[in-house]
């Protein structure tokens, strides 16, 4: 017979960790990337969950999301620990996902050439060489574990980070699915968002390993409900995606 109350438990965490990981993309994609393309005097051409695209980019544009997810990721670091364990959680994700992001970000343009900040370097004028790429990398790596040094303190040393880093990743790859446009692609995009750039998650875990073990929330109906309203919302603006006649 199953469990029901673990079954709560386990939606529960599964609606934080969707919401943290659209607080991040949408902080990402249409706040960081779409304001700054708007700044810049361009028209967004295309939004979704994994692809931004603006009639002028620049340096501007292609920096703002990372660097607007470090950004969040730091106030959300720095907000005192909720008392109620899915607030607590929350908070620690939503730190966590916009932090290794941000900072994941560095190290993937250094590592292929591609993505934000190699779009950046190369639109500053120095070209994206192997000095650039190593510097990239090394920064990114170098800014990536003090953000695990410092979430290992964050979060309580009891969360389900296991199973939230799983969640994030599910989430991420299912609005990827219902993308209006070739499905392997984006489900590449979202994998590498959803799963690879958060693997500090799952690494904290591993060093926590043998301290306390990993707890489920108690069920939390509100954070539940909220996830089933945003979580459709979400799939039927971003994960779809929308064009220039919608934004």
């Amino acid at each position: 017979m199953i469990d029901r109350r673990r079954a709560a438990s386990i939606a529960t965490v599964a609606a934080v960790a969707a919401l943290a990981f659209i607080v991040a993309c949408v902080a990402h994609e249409a706040l960081a990337h779409g304001l700054a393309c708007k700044a810049a005097g361009g028209d967004v051409v295309l939004l979704t969950s994994v692809y931004f695209r603006c009639s002028a980019p620049g340096r501007f544009v292609a920096a703002a999301g990372p660097l607007a997810n470090i950004a969040l990721g730091v106030f959300f670091a720095t907000l005192p620990r909720p008392r109620q364990p899915a607030s607590a959680l929350f908070v620690g994700l939503a730190a966590a996902t916009n932090l290794f992001w941000g900072t994941g970000y560095f190290v993937f343009s250094g590592l292929t050439g591609t993505g934000d900040m190699a779009a950046a370097v190369r639109d500053w004028g120095p070209g994206l060489n192997a000095g650039w790429r190593a510097a990239l990398v090394v920064g990114g790596a170098a800014m990536y574990f003090l953000v695990i040094r410092r979430l290992g303190v964050l979060f309580a040393p009891d969360a389900p980070l296991g199973w939230a880093y799983l969640c994030i990743g599910i989430t991420s790859c299912l609005a990827a699915l219902f993308y209006d446009g070739p499905s392997a692609p984006a489900l590449r995009e979202a994998f590498q968002q959803g799963f690879l750039a958060t693997l500090g998650l799952p690494l904290i875990a591993w060093l926590r390993r043998g301290e306390v073990r990993a707890e489920l929330p108690r069920p939390h109906a509100g954070w539940v409900a909220g996830a089933a309203v945003v979580v459709p919302l979400f799939i039927c603006t971003l994960g779809i995606g929308l064009d220039g006649r919608y934004l």
